[in-house]
């Protein structure tokens, strides 16, 4: 899930906490009509901005499903390369680990 649609979900959540307001006429509802919908509040919240919070990794398995080249960064701010890692016991006792770049594979 992009950034933007994880956003426009949250959005959505959000705005059908509040009940509309059957009082005022159609056309002053808040919503489309406004011009406003949760793609373009996510649109600006990303433009502003905002970006989801990193990924963290706590376990070996989590670690090994990241591609090579993945940078990870543990609690002491050691810098640590997904090659590197591999099953050695100071994996779990360095954890967790903050996912500072994880490299797009191709499909």
């Amino acid at each position: 899930m992009s950034a933007r649609d994880e956003l426009a979900r949250l959005v959505r959540d959000e705005i059908k906490k509040y009940p509309v307001d059957t009082s005022l006429p159609a056309g002053l509802q808040p919503g489309p009509a406004w011009g406003a919908t949760e793609w373009t509040i996510a649109d600006a919240i990303l433009a502003a901005g905002w970006r989801p919070p990193a990924r963290v990794v706590t376990t070996v398995q989590e670690i090994e499903a990241l591609p090579e080249g993945a940078i990870l960064l543990d609690p002491t701010y050691t810098v640590w390369f997904r090659s590197d890692l591999g099953r050695r016991a100071e994996v779990t006792a360095a954890g967790p680990f903050t996912v500072i770049h994880e490299p797009v594979v191709p499909s």
